[in-house]
């Protein structure tokens, strides 16, 4: 018979040994689950903005998956006319002075979505729309909120920036946490940091 302690090391060892295998399995779907192929547009423009978004998010403060997936969810995944045209990728409307580029938009009003003409900020690059996007929350009083929250928190986020005012749309927080999640976009940003 082997003495009690003989047997808890055992008992130890196994569970460690179990443990680790375990681990390995969950990287191992985690690299498969990155290995998804996304759509050609989709991973393009992931590859083209993915490190902006990093760096834009260090500069303001701004979540780069929220970053990412406003900007993939507002510019169709750069496909729309406004960041062909405008550069700009988060739909940030003009105010008098800036330079801009006007065209009708959807809008949530009374109710019902209605056609409306805006006026929306123009960037020489796509990549500044991204810094002004965070500047633009952390300037406005009613975005304040959202710096408290956990960066990891998109799902906050979503909600705060459709409290803040940021979309008309009822639906625009949930299509922001479907994005990243359908996208993963926590994952891609993980590989850059």
């Amino acid at each position: 018979m082997l003495p009690r302690k003989l047997i808890s090391y055992f008992n130890l060892r196994r569970s460690v040994i179990i443990i680790f295998t375990l681990l390995i399995i969950i990287r191992l779907c985690e690299r498969e689950r990155r290995s998804t192929p996304l759509p050609p547009q989709t991973q393009a423009y992931l590859e083209q903005y993915a490190q902006v978004a990093v760096d834009a998010g260090e500069e303001t403060g701004v979540p780069p998956t929220i970053l990412l997936a406003v900007a993939g969810l507002e510019s169709a995944w750069g496909t729309s006319e406004l960041a062909q045209k405008g550069n700009n990728h988060f739909g940030i409307k003009a105010e008098p002075s800036q330079p801009r580029y006007c065209l009708p938009t959807r809008e949530f009003e009374r109710g019902a979505f209605r056609t409306v003409k805006a006026c929306f900020r123009s960037y020489k690059a796509g990549a500044e729309s991204y810094r002004d996007f965070g500047r633009f929350l952390a300037s406005k009083p009613h975005y304040k909120h959202l710096f408290g929250y956990r960066r990891s928190d998109y799902r906050r986020w979503a909600y705060g920036l459709v409290a803040g005012g940021y979309a008309t749309d009822p639906e625009y927080a949930e299509k922001i946490i479907r994005v990243v999640q359908a996208y993963e976009l926590d994952l891609v940003v993980d590989e850059i940091q």
